[in-house]
């Protein structure tokens, strides 16, 4: 599974990288509104660290307790999708498919998080005391 999420979490970084650069160079074409471009950056922002919480969720599959770092690990993912592309899509193409989709994907992440902390709490220690 650790080669997954480094997958996905590089998938994440490159499309956000991409996002970013649409941000800060075209979106102006798409959108006038201060509010929607500032929302934008924040799905960049959140997806972002997403994509690098990913990469801690791959190292930590061979630390802590794989079950609690995997749910982490696809409630940061679903969270992240359901965050960010929610605000991609209202933003570009003034659509929101359902109003409370934002929201729920943030709860989502805040869990995975959550879920995260609470693998590595229970983590048994090494013998030699390093991870």
């Amino acid at each position: 599974m650790k080669h997954f999420w480094v997958f996905i979490g590089a998938l994440l970084l490159a499309i956000a990288t991409a996002l970013g650069a649409y941000g800060a160079h075209g979106l102006q074409s798409a959108t006038a509104d201060f509010r929607s471009i500032e929302a934008f950056g924040y799905a960049v922002q959140y997806q972002l660290i997403c994509g690098l919480g990913l990469f801690a969720v791959a190292w930590a599959t061979s630390h802590f307790k794989a079950l609690l770092v995997n749910l982490a690990g696809f409630l940061l993912l679903i969270g992240c999708i359901l965050f960010s592309l929610s605000i991609y899509l209202l933003v570009i193409f003034h659509w929101r498919p359902f109003p409370l989709i934002t929201p729920a994907g943030g709860i989502c992440m805040i869990l995975g998080w959550l879920v995260f902390a609470l693998a590595a709490f229970t983590a048994l220690p090494r013998k030699n005391g390093y991870y």
